[in-house]
């Protein structure tokens, strides 16, 4: 729909998206697999909840239409520094997963109470 409003030929716009996407993902390949020595499908398993932890503190919305790149930019950073906190204080995994939920939790109902204002 943002290719046709901005006047993209959709072919195009898909394309180039998708060169885009699996070059980046080709890079980040070579440099696991130049950091590690290796290439194994599972070797970051588990985070997926990090990213659907980042993606929702970043505000950005689960059905599409509201987010933007600088907002999942600072998510990023502050779940990775949490995640990092809770990790040098030693925190069991549970601890970790509960601060996380809880600020995911929070977050959204944040963006939740902003949304439903602005309307």
């Amino acid at each position: 729909e943002a290719a046709k409003a901005s006047g993209l030929s959709l072919r195009t716009a898909t394309l180039a998206a998708f060169v885009i996407a699996s070059s980046a993902a080709g890079i980040c390949g070579i440099f696991v697999a130049a950091q590690f020595g290796m290439g194994k499908v599972d070797l970051f398993h588990g985070l997926n909840i990090d990213v659907i932890a980042v993606v929702l503190v970043a505000g950005t919305a689960i059905q599409g239409g509201e987010g933007s790149a600088l907002r999942t930019m600072v998510g990023t950073i502050f779940i990775a520094v949490l995640d990092n906190i809770l990790l040098l204080t030693r925190q069991p995994d549970g601890i970790r997963m509960f601060i996380m939920g809880a600020c995911v939790v929070l977050a959204v109902s944040i963006f939740h109470v902003l949304r439903s204002r602005k309307s």
